[in-house]
């Protein structure tokens, strides 16, 4: 149920901030400005908008034998989104320990 619940939190999001995009690239387009001007401004900003999280982004090492600071982060986190029991944040922590060890497997 809360895993659900963060997937359509998560998809809810990024239907809020296609739609923003969309939205603007209209009013563009009323301007005069081509689409592939638009698709551009657009890739640009998202370069810089990944620099500049780069650059305030701190570090928080984690142990794989200790999800402990990881857990209540989670917890911390979606306490205020939503209701979060301690075995939910454990279960993401653990699915995004996994995704990122194999991407960082793949990428290799």
């Amino acid at each position: 149920m809360y895993i659900v619940t963060v997937v359509l939190y998560v998809y809810w999001l990024c239907l809020v901030l296609a739609g923003a995009l969309l939205e603007q690239a209209e009013q563009l387009l009323d301007r005069g400005i081509h689409p592939i001007r638009i698709a551009d401004g657009y890739e640009m900003a998202a370069h810089v908008a990944v620099a500049e999280l780069d650059r305030i982004a701190e570090q928080f090492p984690v142990d794989s034998n200790n999800l402990e600071p990881l857990i209540e982060t989670a917890m911390t986190t979606l306490g205020s989104k939503m209701s979060v029991s301690c075995s939910t944040a454990e279960f993401l922590c653990l699915s995004f320990f996994n995704s990122a060890f194999s991407f960082e497997v793949l990428s290799k």
